[in-house]
């Protein structure tokens, strides 16, 4: 499929000019000539343009303003796939041999490339699907689908960056569900990766605003890690998979964001979907005192294979202290949330409160819902904010409950035997998915936060053979419901005994040892030979007995070397003599 992206004339005209001021920014690395664009499933409201070879692609408004840089000509945002520590790329070249060209069919473009020489093939899949936030088609979920063509099971992960250009506005800012505005370097791992988030255009006065969602619907699973970088340090960075970032380093000039799934294993014949939602946002923002605020949730609930999605969903709140008239600090805030009949407040307490915001400053408070089945169409649910010195107001929201839909959701609750230890650290996991208004059976898929492989079932174990703080995370799913818990292991180097003094005593001969974090257990060498004839006291003494056998060991006047080893693998070596 060689046909180039066209649009009108009028279209085409405004689109390039656009491009031709983003252009001057930064300079694709391939000529133009060497490329074609497709045009992909697009609506009135939201337009991907597709290279045909490599599939790296763009978005924006026909018509309007950009949303990805480049539209439409795309080069600058690219996905990684990782098998066995390989990574394939399609940063200036094709993920590797092109067997389907991205073709669109009604609402989806797909397009397969071989990986390299191996047996493993992906294909990126683009739909047009409807907005959670904005119920138009102005959204597009990205899947990438992995397929095991080999006789042996294989390790993969992906990474998917775009470079995220609103309305011309190359170091587009963001703003994430319980961080606030951000507009330096920063990343969320495990159960710290928001669900959603939004970019600007313009933080202070957004005229364009657009959406990614992480989770819910048919994005899954869950990504185990986010970043929002500089663009120009990730697109040129000499590996396409990790990146690390620099807290702190302003993207205000070209901004871009990291998704990232890490450690699964696909056996043969196997395969498994990467996908993540990017498009338009809504957000209606009420600036009467005392509180600037907006609320972000989804105005209808969609109908995938029969089940409502996304179920539960998050209803998030933005409060700014920027409401005209407002010039002191805002204390006493409360925010209380009502919900209607049909509607179960799943997470996070009905009333919450935030003690004071100063000028400029901002907060995010957010409730986790569910439609349980019993009431269809809209339901209105409603936000009291009050104040103790700036006044109250009261907002309110919708959701749209589809008639002929399963209400299926999952509670989850999960659990892990330790929060910390000294490796190695052997940890057991419990996850209880409870179903309401589903069938099947509710699978579990633990990520261990060490890059170790994947498990499955609601009880497993792991050990953890290295110091770190590790963030864990089981996702449970039964049809289209998909829910996760999240938890942190903190796992040390194991501490070792201290020993400050080393006396003999006697009758017998005997070596009584004074200290700390001596173990029941310790171990104690004399030369590297075990010498097993000792006694644990408590944590702070232990006794080397052994009479004439252990005179002979430890002569007066030769230096000897202790070495003294815990049972969790805590060692220290002490030299001695008498």
């Amino acid at each position: 499929m060689n046909t180039k992206w066209k649009g009108t004339l009028a279209m085409g005209l405004g689109l390039a000019m656009m491009a031709g001021v983003a252009m001057a920014a930064k300079e694709p690395s391939r000529p133009r000539q060497e490329r074609t664009e497709v045009f992909g499933p697009g609506s009135p409201y939201i337009e991907c343009s597709i290279d045909d070879s490599t599939g790296q692609y763009t978005m924006g408004v026909p018509g309007g303003p950009i949303l990805l840089f480049g539209h439409p000509y795309p080069w600058s945002s690219f996905a990684t796939i990782r098998v066995d520590a390989v990574n394939y790329d399609n940063r200036e070249q094709m993920f590797g041999n092109e067997v389907q060209v991205p073709l669109t069919i009604g609402d989806t473009c797909e397009g397969i490339w071989q990986l390299g020489s191996s047996n493993l093939r992906v294909h990126q899949i683009l739909t047009l699907v409807t907005g959670s936030s904005t119920g138009r088609p102005d959204t597009y979920l990205i899947r990438y689908q992995v397929e095991n063509l080999d006789t042996s099971a294989h390790t993969v992960g992906c990474r998917v960056m775009l470079d995220t250009d609103l309305d011309d506005n190359d170091g587009a800012p963001f703003r994430v569900p319980g961080t606030g505005s951000v507009t330096t370097e920063t990343e969320w791992q495990g159960a710290n990766v928001p669900p959603y988030f939004f970019v600007f255009n313009d933080l202070a006065n957004p005229s364009v605003t657009a959406q990614a969602t992480l989770r819910g619907g048919l994005a899954s699973p869950i990504p185990g890690r986010l970043q929002m970088a500089y663009w120009g340090d990730v697109f040129h960075g000499s590996d396409t998979f990790y990146y690390t970032v620099t807290p702190g380093n302003d993207f205000t000039s070209d901004s871009c964001y990291n998704v990232y799934w890490e450690g699964y294993t696909i056996g043969p014949g196997q395969s498994i979907s990467f996908s993540t939602y990017y498009g338009l946002g809504g957000i209606a923002v009420d600036t009467n005192p005392p509180l600037t605020s907006s609320i972000s949730a989804p105005v209808e609930l969609n109908c995938e294979s029969g089940i409502m999605t996304p179920n539960p969903f998050d209803i998030a709140l933005y409060l700014a202290n920027s409401a005209p008239g407002v010039t002191v600090a805002v204390t006493g805030i409360s925010a209380q949330i009502s919900l209607p009949s049909g509607m179960t407040l799943l997470a996070g307490s009905p009333t919450q409160t935030i003690a004071s915001l100063d000028p400029g400053k901002d907060a995010l408070l957010s409730w986790t819902a569910a439609a349980d089945g019993s009431q269809t169409g809209p339901l209105t649910y409603t936000i009291q904010i009050n104040s103790s010195n700036a006044g109250n107001k009261t907002l309110q929201g919708a959701v749209a409950i589809p008639s002929t839909c399963s209400a299926c959701f999952l509670n989850l609750t999960a659990t892990a035997s330790k929060t910390s230890g000294s490796k190695p650290l052997a940890v057991s996991f419990s996850a209880t998915g409870s179903p309401t208004n589903c069938s099947g059976t509710v699978a579990y898929d633990w990520d261990f936060g060490d890059g170790s492989a994947r498990a499955t079932g609601a009880a497993p174990t792991h050990t953890y053979t290295e110091a770190g703080t590790y963030i864990w995370t089981v996702t449970a799913s039964i049809g289209a419901a998909v829910t996760s818990k999240s938890g942190t292991l903190v796992v040390s180097n194991a501490p070792p005994p201290v020993i400050t003094l080393i006396k003999k005593a006697a009758p017998p001969f005997k070596l009584v040892v004074t200290g700390s974090n001596l173990q029941n257990g310790v171990k104690v060498f004399i030369e590297n030979v075990e010498w097993t004839n000792t006694t644990w006291k408590n944590p702070g003494k232990i006794q080397i007995k052994g009479g004439a056998s252990l005179k002979a060991a430890v002569p007066r006047g030769v230096t000897r070397t202790f070495r003294f080893l815990n049972p969790d693998g805590g060692e220290v070596t002490q030299t001695w003599s008498w």
